[in-house]
């Protein structure tokens, strides 16, 4: 009864210093996004996602070890132009976690419409506890 309890409190402490520290960004176990998108890494080196975005509507991110959906709520630009040097924010969230990315577009393909290369800023949020990482990739089909 005794290492029960002690178990108990030990068990109950961890998960309250897990609640506390800032959210842990991994790359995702998964890909959860086939086809359009946004694919962003942690460098150009890396050979999985730190988040993917599917067209829109919703992100996936690994946070604190697992893969985590947020759903879309709004963009936020003052008139997107597609140049380099352009910049835009999107807003997602669920239950535990919201998330801004703020956007740079690094390159435009003259060639091609279906991708632009692009640097961002992913902030996540969950209470008080906020985590920032600097991500690199693109947007396209």
């Amino acid at each position: 009864m005794k290492y029960s309890i002690i178990f108990l409190i030990i068990g109950i402490s961890l998960i309250v210093a897990q609640e506390k520290r800032n959210p842990a960004i991994n790359e995702l176990i998964n890909s959860h996004v086939d086809g359009c998108g946004c694919y962003f890494k942690k460098n150009a080196k890396s050979e999985k996602y730190i988040i993917e975005i599917n067209d829109g509507y919703s992100a996936w991110m690994n946070i604190d070890g697992e893969d985590v959906e947020l759903k879309y709520l709004k963009t936020v630009s003052s008139g997107i132009k597609f140049k380099v040097g352009a910049k835009y924010s999107q807003f997602y969230s669920n239950e535990k976690y919201s998330i801004e990315i703020q956007y740079t577009i690094t390159k435009v393909h003259p060639d091609s419409e279906e991708w632009t290369d692009m640097s961002a800023y992913i902030i996540i949020k969950r209470d008080n506890n906020i985590t920032k990482i600097k991500v690199v990739g693109g947007c396209g089909c």
